[in-house]
């Protein structure tokens, strides 16, 4: 029978530092899910066959489903947020409906022959829903079991790109002060109160100025994206310090300043746009190779505390970064993260990205034939999902539902649902291959067999750098040099003391023992010589 040391050096003789396999690996198919004959008139998420433990590796980390929807007519647009999803039809038609009681759908019809709706701009809460047409550039207005729809006025002659929603003042009675982003390249400012004027049959939006005009060497662009973060710990009773993101297909702005609420018309961002219309230059990042269109998502999209990255959708790649309130620069660690086809990228066909989101460890960029997902860690392809363009059309958009951070995707008359599934699975082989060991640990999350192989590789790497004279590794109180030259100076013992007396014995040098994180009090430990 072999000893426990022989049973560790023949585990250990399976791994290898540093390796490109530790970065692949784990992203397995599943069975396709069920069918569901129940009646079109009701919404259901179809439920996915199980394959596998559920704390396995061996399922995909993106899950699909599909909502069985029978629409009216081709779907234009879908918004989520809050488990509350928003379906925007070819025929200007609206359903809305939690994903918990589908059977309680709220529909809206637009009598607009001549017009078509251009996008619709749901709130993180689900609570606000903004419409806007693209003709006659009106844009409407529908609270959440409202059963009717209200006009922005003060709206009319504006196309509607983008808003950045205020997480701070928002509520179920209004939207607080929101940034509105224009197809001409223009930043406006509003709040909207579904109860506003005499029993609210006066206008929603309470005001509606302009803040900020952003100009390009070759014209006016559309605002993609907006993101409006306050800093941790800056606000006062009146004031409160802000950084706005803004982006357009071939710009990433950043705007920091105080946003207090002024004494005309209760604004609130004025005030800080003020400061760069006066004197202040912008500050932008320039990546000229330009889709045509782009998108910016941050990580995490909901929550009260602030994202810790970003990324920005251009034609030459995704220019991606961590945001770090600390930091003079904000934007840190950015780089462009290339597209997996990335010579047609910027061409015409089916290799043109569509849409992105962002999870915690990856890039989701949507293309018209299929899904992929991008390890923001290595920048490869880590998943891929073909979506057959000849049966069901082209995929149209994806959005990321900013509560449950559950992903969505929809074609003409297909909607789809993707969730999460231990997308940090294979966290620590890649942070192992970058000799970051103690996100390594981290990520091992009590495995046993991933910390042994973290933890040998960690006293392997420092005894190479000469950082230690010697170092061993102590399995169920035997202990090992991680150095082959002295690879037989191992002993069993029964208890730390004599561990401790043993180890006296080996090294004229141990009297510093650091010791490394473990677990199995005593049983399973590393331990460093200095």
């Amino acid at each position: 029978m072999a000893t426990l040391l022989e049973q560790f050096e023949e585990q250990q003789q399976q791994h290898s530092l540093l390796s490109d396999a530790a970065t692949s690996g784990g992203f397995m198919s599943i069975d396709k899910p069920y069918s569901s004959n129940r009646s079109v008139t009701n919404v259901t998420s179809l439920p996915l066959q199980a394959t596998g433990s559920p704390y396995t590796s061996d399922r995909k980390i993106f899950i699909q489903s599909t909502m069985k929807i029978d629409p009216p007519t081709s779907i234009q647009y879908v918004a989520v947020s809050n488990n509350i999803i928003t379906l925007a039809y070819q025929n200007n038609s609206i359903s809305r409906f939690d994903i918990l009681s589908p059977e309680n759908a709220e529909r809206y019809e637009f009598k607009k022959p001549d017009d078509r709706i251009h996008k619709i701009l749901q709130d993180p809460t689900g609570q606000h829903l903004l419409i806007c047409f693209k003709s006659s550039q009106e844009c409407y207005y529908i609270t959440r079991n409202a059963k009717k729809y209200r006009q922005l006025s003060k709206m009319k002659g504006h196309v509607l790109e983008c808003i950045g929603w205020n997480k701070i003042e928002q509520g179920e009675n209004s939207t607080g002060p929101i940034v509105i982003g224009t197809r001409k390249g223009t930043l406006y400012e509003t709040e909207i109160d579904p109860h506003g004027g005499f029993l609210g049959r006066g206008r929603p939006e309470e005001y509606f100025i302009e803040l900020y005009q952003l100009r390009t060497e070759t014209g006016q662009e559309p605002v993609t994206g907006i993101r409006m973060e306050p800093f941790p710990y800056s606000s006062s009773s009146t004031e409160t310090k802000y950084l706005i993101l803004v982006t357009t297909p071939s710009r990433i702005y950043h705007f920091v300043g105080m946003a207090t609420r002024g004494e005309s018309a209760h604004t609130m961002f004025q005030s800080l746009f003020e400061v760069y219309n006066r004197s202040v230059d912008e500050k932008f990042v320039e990546i000229p190779r330009s889709l045509g269109h782009s998108q910016l998502c941050v990580w995490p999209a909901g929550g009260e505390k602030p994202p810790k990255s970003f990324a920005w959708m251009t034609g030459a790649g995704i220019y991606y970064g961590n945001l770090d309130f600390t930091s003079e620069q904000l934007l840190v660690d950015t780089r462009l993260m290339p597209y997996s086809s990335q010579e047609g990228s910027a061409s015409s066909g089916s290799d043109v990205p569509i849409a992105m989101c962002l999870t915690q460890f990856h890039c989701l960029v949507m293309y018209k034939d299929r899904l992929e997902a991008l390890c923001v860690l290595n920048d490869k392809v880590v998943f891929q999902e073909s979506h057959s363009i000849r049966r069901f059309g082209p995929l149209l958009s994806m959005t990321i539902d900013p509560v449950t951070m559950v992903i969505w995707t929809h074609a003409d008359r297909k909607v789809y649902k993707y969730t999460i599934h231990q997308e940090d699975r294979d966290v620590w082989k890649m942070y192992l291959s970058k000799g970051q060991f103690d996100l390594a640990k981290k990520y091992c999350k009590g495995n046993t067999s991933h910390l042994d192989e973290v933890l040998t590789k960690q006293a392997e790497f420092e005894f190479q750098q000469g950082k230690y004279v010697c170092v061993y590794v102590v399995i169920n109180y035997q202990v090992r040099t991680c150095d082959c030259l002295l690879r037989s100076n191992y002993i069993s013992c029964r208890s730390v003391g004599e561990l401790g007396s043993n180890l006296n014995s080996i090294s004229p040098k141990v009297s510093n023992i650091y010791l490394c994180k473990g677990f199995h009090d005593n049983i399973h430990q590393t331990f460093f010589f200095l």
